[in-house]
């Protein structure tokens, strides 16, 4: 099964005041964490998905794919858009946030082993989280969300295609959306 990557990375991070993604978080940028998560060599293909110079320039530093996007003021169904667009010819995608500093490769390795289709979403205690590998046969209706929505609203339309992976620690499903969360996670 050919399962794509695709990171969220255009996020206008208003509630931390700048680009969080840039953010040192014990000692690595928060977007460096996630690309050294990724299990790259389990994905046909990675592509993130941003609007900043910098984090282009460091995801192809790694070998990954861009897409800009040039209006990231509209919201994450934007972002989920432009990056679903570039999954042709995969079976699923795995959507991923780049603001959980603590996911690990382990958690992303175990989802694309665990999946055989549908929907899988990461999980702490039956509350679910991100990331989440949505099957192509969805990815019309990712193309479809408004841009002030996210694949979770295409998630909840179809809960009877939805497996859980659980992580082992709540933390892994936390991300930061304030500078105070960097400084006390």
């Amino acid at each position: 099964m050919k399962i794509g990557c695709v990171l969220l990375a255009s996020g206008l991070s208003k509630r931390f005041g700048r680009n969080k993604l840039v953010e040192e978080f014990k000692g690595k940028a928060l977007i460096e964490r996630t690309f050294d998560a990724l299990p790259v060599e389990l994905f046909s293909d990675v592509v993130v998905a941003t609007a900043y110079d910098e984090i282009e320039e460091m995801a192809y530093a790694r070998g990954f794919r861009v897409v800009r996007n040039p209006h990231p003021e509209t919201g994450i169904g934007g972002t989920v858009k432009l990056g679903v667009a570039s999954m042709a010819g995969t079976d699923a995608c795995m959507i991923c946030v780049c603001d959980q500093p603590c996911i690990s490769k382990e958690t992303l390795q175990g989802m694309i082993e665990a999946y055989r289709g549908g929907i899988m979403a990461a999980s702490f205690d039956g509350h679910r989280g991100n990331p989440v590998i949505f099957h192509h046969s969805l990815y019309a209706e990712l193309l479809a969300i408004a841009d002030s929505r996210s694949g979770k609203h295409v998630m909840e339309k179809h809960l009877d295609m939805l497996a859980l992976f659980p992580v082992p620690d709540k933390r892994e499903l936390k991300d930061i959306d304030y500078l105070h969360d960097i400084e006390t996670f």
